[in-house]
Order: structure tokens, then C-alpha cells, then sequence
């Protein structure tokens, strides 16, 4: 969908923003949350203080994931601040998002049994809102072979 990583329009709105390119280091060979995290501390070796920016549905995973790629870090995950659905990507849409929130769900769900993110407990009513979007054809993000 896009011409350049998500750490390079990261980058640029970061820099459009004000914050120059000294003031961060960019990992753009990641293709997922803990490859990204694995990167940055091999890059960062003797950091133990850090902050992860991301995409706002994002920053549980990012969380999440922190504990296992990167134990005993001091880490605040954050991210921009959007209004829904006001400033929803055009690209993305509303219904886009929303496919892409239950795929966050379904690896929040999936994922720590194979060790790449801690545990979360997932409330019932979740699971049941999770459930019902799948049911409605929001399955675009799912992990697939993982029900």
C-alpha cells in the first residue's frame, strides 16, 4: 500500500514537526513489532531508558512486546494523537482501521504462546466484540492458520 516504510513517514512528519533528524535514530529494516525492538537494542546495547513511538492502536502490542525482546528496559510507548474517526487515514478508511484493530486483537491473543510478546488478559466483553467483527468480515488481519 505504501511507497516507503512506516519509519520513513514516521520520520518526515517527525522532522515536519520540528524534530530534527539528531534527535532520533531510524530502524526501517523491521518487519514487525519485535524485529524492531531486537533491532534498536542491538543498535542501543547499553540504553536502558527509551521511548517507542507508534500508530495509536498499536501501543499495547508495542508494550507487550517490550518485556520479551528487550527485558529490563525503561520503556514509555506513545503515539500521536488522532480523533476518530475524524482523522482517520483516507487511505485506510474507518473500516480499515477497524480490520486492522482486530488483527491487533488476534495476536495480543496469539502471539505470547510463541514467545514474542507477554501475556495481556483479554476481558470477556473483548472477546466477544473481537468475535463479532471477525463474524462481520473484518478478517483481513488475521494471523493466518491461528484461530
Amino acid at each position: 500500500m505504501w511507497e516507503r516504510t512506516e519509519a520513513d513517514i514516521f520520520a518526515q512528519r517527525a522532522m515536519a514537526l520540528g524534530v530534527s533528524a539528531d534527535q532520533f535514530t531510524l530502524e526501517s529494516r523491521a518487519t514487525n513489532f519485535a524485529e524492531n525492538i531486537a533491532f534498536a537494542r542491538a543498535l542501543f546495547p547499553y540504553v536502558r531508558r527509551a521511548t517507542f513511538l507508534t500508530k495509536p492502536n498499536s501501543i499495547r502490542r508495542v508494550a507487550l512486546t517490550l518485556p520479551v525482546q528487550w527485558p529490563g528496559i525503561e520503556a514509555c510507548v506513545d503515539a500521536p494523537s488522532f480523533s476518530f474517526p475524524g482523522e482517520v487515514s483516507n487511505l485506510i478508511g474507518v473500516l480499515g482501521l477497524i480490520d486492522e484493530m482486530v488483527g491487533d486483537v488476534h495476536r495480543i491473543m496469539v502471539y505470547p504462546s510463541l514467545g514474542f510478546q507477554a501475556e495481556q488478559v483479554i476481558p470477556e466483553d473483548v472477546q466477544l466484540a473481537w468475535r463479532y467483527l471477525v463474524e462481520q468480515g473484518f478478517d483481513h488481519h488475521l494471523i493466518k492458520g491461528r484461530s
